[in-house]
């Protein structure tokens, strides 16, 4: 199945720009936008196969607009020729292009394409193994951790004889074109600046800013408001709090269950701040900010 599309456009004094995408989180850098418009003319209406670097795209030129598909490794540049000159031959380029319009004729190129790479997969010999091994044991198909990729089929792996993420690429691709049934059992987090899934979480103290914090079980003294992990109100004559020395009386404190000490700023606190920091490329950002990818435990269609 395709990976999405993006909608380029060749302004006459801005170059080549880019308009849309599908999902609207692809991203394409500024160079990779001028390679695809400047490996063809800007006459010749039409389609082209263009691979930039490791991503291969099935293009389509209707001036001042180049639709692009990106395809996943599976699939062929040239199976796109028809389905993409039906399709994007057939438009005005008004410039009433929009996102929800965009995604409409996405999903109908991966239609139209879908019936041929179902073909094309049943006929592998490897894919045949997987659907025969998935008869005899339903569960074959589990993902497993991998800090390299996120999750891993090892099963799948010894089948194919390929490595994790080609055979991770198969699966879905199989999925996708209803070989195989997908049922999401989590999600991995990845980086969103190089999409690696090798990413470490920190815990910072939201007042400083610092990665400084202990744990422990805390409690607090109502009468002088001090709070301190247990160990510090516990004595051999009972809880004595460290600060007015009065021995915990029932309804004097609380038990705060688990909280944070910041070493740095001696505040204690509840909630830390969450921070993610991928180990590939460094950058560093907060949960809200993460891509996160669905992981699929796999079935046969006629389970």
């Amino acid at each position: 199945m395709p990976l999405g599309a993006v909608l380029l456009e060749f302004d006459l004094k801005m170059g080549p720009v880019f308009k849309l995408a599908v999902p609207s989180t692809l991203e394409v850098t500024q160079d990779e936008t001028i390679i695809l418009f400047t490996t063809r003319t800007m006459i010749d209406k039409g389609f082209t196969g263009i691979t930039v670097k490791d991503r291969q795209w099935a293009t389509y030129l209707n001036p001042p607009n180049l639709y692009c598909i990106l395809l996943s490794p599976l699939e062929h540049q040239h199976d796109f020729e028809e389905p993409m000159e039906n399709t994007f031959g057939k438009i005005e380029p008004d410039g009433n292009m929009n996102q929800a319009k965009l995604l409409e004729l996405y999903n109908h190129i991966v239609y139209l394409t879908g019936e041929k790479l179902h073909q094309d997969l049943s006929k592998r010999p490897e894919v045949q193994r997987i659907i025969e091994r998935l008869k005899k044991d339903p569960d074959a198909l589990r993902p497993a951790w991998s800090f390299k990729t996120g999750y891993r089929y090892p099963v799948a792996e010894d089948i194919t004889g390929k490595s994790d993420e080609e055979t991770n690429e198969l699966l879905n691709s199989m999925m996708s074109t209803g070989l195989l049934r997908g049922r999401i059992c989590g999600n991995i987090v990845g980086c969103p600046v190089c999409n690696s899934h090798q990413v470490i979480l920190h815990i910072n103290c939201p007042k400083c800013g610092l990665p400084t914090l202990e744990s422990g079980i805390g409690l607090e003294h109502f009468i002088c408001n001090r709070t301190e992990f247990i160990e510090a109100f516990s004595t051999t004559s009972g809880l004595v709090c460290p600060q007015c020395k009065l021995h915990l009386a029932p309804g004097t404190y609380r038990t705060l269950g688990k909280v944070y000490h910041c070493l740095t700023c001696n505040s204690f606190l509840i909630n830390p701040d969450h921070i993610l920091g991928c180990v590939n490329c460094k950058h560093t950002f907060t949960p809200d900010k993460a891509k996160y990818t669905p992981i699929y435990s796999y079935t046969s269609v006629k389970l």
